[in-house]
């Protein structure tokens, strides 16, 4: 009886405490196995990316370009093989981020993006300090990172080749990433990108092949964990389908943000200046092989066009806030609902219940807004912070979200995979990305007196059909 009666003081004091210690534990073992299952899946569905990939990179796949190929480069054929390469990879992707956003228009115009950013070639930069290339063609960055030159050791070689490779899945992934971010999908995978010259470093470096001992490989086989080119596609595009399943599945109700994350906007307007240098200086060069330069001074003037164009997009959307804000909130509410612009968050229903259906909205979606109301309550203190004059105000400011960033990177929770892999993602990718812009300023300096176009004296071979 007395024992009892402790139960019941305790109970009074304490009622969310009476939970059933068995079932807790059951309920985090379950999550915990979901949360496993969902990380094997995402592993399963991301290979299926690098599949494609190497398939629009390399001659192995069942559906490879080069059944459209030719070697007349003035031929149809040419041009239907290069598309093809590049709509391989850039509608299955489409595809992919339809499915899992619902949002068709969206989804075809990140796929558009992506599309025009594959035409850049990357060959003269490929081959990561272990393949010597004096020959190649004119690389769109060789502005920054000058031509490479017989009697280059390996590790110049190596920064050159690192930096030139890091700028080129940024221009793969900057602006596709830009458009999904300014529809609430995050910032990771703008920068991941940068992981490029990591994953191509991985795959030139000698080793053996993966494969039976007995295994051979079959006339126009490119077997996807042999060095060089073939393992660095298939895991390219398994590290591109990993971030962007993972950042569009840790939003299932993203929206446009609200208030402006000023140094993704300034990391942005930074990455199209060079884009916008790199497409000026390509468009002055001189090789002979005119398709490819064609095709990839196409890629970069599009994807820099496509890059202005959203910037313009914010900053119209961001003044027109700012307008609204000196004005009353029943003006505020007149404005166009199918206005889909970034900072301007309009509250619309989910596509299939009407306005204002709160029978049609599920247990996740209240839980969704209510986390968006606290996310909003401690943005609102924050601002207080900030606004606050006193040291002390700032430093705790920088204390909770210091606190904040290591929950959500460092804390293993495999409840939650989708959010744990795209925080690990945006870390890695923000490390990438500096080493890159570190690399390229090496290259600048190490490699000053070198030519930035091609010649007779010394890369004969760009010059020439021989």
């Amino acid at each position: 009886e007395a024992r009892l009666s402790i139960v019941q003081t305790f109970s009074l004091k304490h009622p969310k405490m009476l939970i059933d210690s068995r079932t807790s534990m059951a309920s985090r073992v379950w999550r915990i196995l979901e949360g496993t299952c969902d990380l094997v899946f995402l592993g399963t569905l991301a290979a299926v990316g690098g599949i494609i990939n190497h398939m629009r990179g390399e001659d192995g796949g069942m559906l490879s370009g080069t059944a459209f190929s030719s070697n007349c480069n003035t031929c149809f054929g040419y041009w239907v093989d290069h598309f093809y390469d590049r709509a391989v990879m850039a509608l299955p992707t489409g595809a992919l981020v339809s499915f899992l956003t619902k949002r068709t228009l969206m989804s075809m115009t990140n796929s558009l993006i992506m599309f025009v950013s594959i035409f850049i070639g990357w060959g003269c930069y490929m081959g990561m300090g272990w393949s010597p290339n004096t020959e190649s063609r004119s690389g769109a960055f060789d502005w920054v990172l000058g031509r490479e030159l017989s009697g280059w050791d390996f590790c110049r070689r190596w920064v050159r080749n690192c930096g030139g490779m890091g700028l080129r899945g940024l221009v793969w992934t900057v602006p596709a990433g830009y458009h999904l971010y300014r529809h609430g999908y995050g910032w990771e995978f703008l920068v991941c990108g940068s992981l490029m010259p990591l994953v191509y470093t991985l795959g030139f470096r000698p080793h053996v092949p993966w494969h039976a001992s007995d295994f051979v490989l079959q006339p126009g086989q490119d077997w996807a964990f042999m060095p060089s080119t073939p393992m660095s596609e298939f895991v390219w595009g398994t590290v591109l389908w990993l971030v962007l399943i993972s950042a569009i599945a840790a939003r299932p109700h993203a929206r446009p943000p609200v208030h402006v994350e000023l140094w993704v906007e300034i990391l942005v307007a930074a990455h199209t200046v060079v884009f916008l240098v790199s497409t000026a200086y390509y468009s002055t060069v001189s090789q002979h092989d005119f398709w490819n330069y064609l095709q990839t001074l196409w890629g970069m003037a599009l994807s820099t066009l496509a890059l202005l164009v959203m910037q313009f997009q914010s900053v119209f959307a961001f003044a027109r806030r700012n307008r609204l804000s000196l004005f009353g909130a029943s003006d505020a509410d007149d404005v166009n609902e199918n206005d889909d612009s970034v900072l301007l968050r309009v509250d619309r229903p989910l596509r299939g219940y009407g306005k204002g259906s709160d029978q049609a909205r599920s247990g996740d979606e209240r839980q969704h807004e209510r986390q968006r109301e606290k996310e909003e309550e401690r943005e609102n203190e924050d601002d207080e912070l900030i606004g606050s004059s006193t040291s002390s105000a700032a430093w705790v400011l920088w204390a909770r979200r210091a606190r904040m960033f290591a929950r959500a990177v460092w804390v293993p929770r495999l409840h939650q995979p989708y959010a744990a892999v795209v925080n690990v993602a945006g870390v890695v990718g923000l490390l990438g990305l500096a080493v890159v812009w570190i690399l390229c300023f090496v290259a600048l300096v190490w490699n000053w007196d070198s030519p930035r176009y091609c010649n007779w004296q010394t890369s004969p071979g760009c010059m020439s059909k021989a």
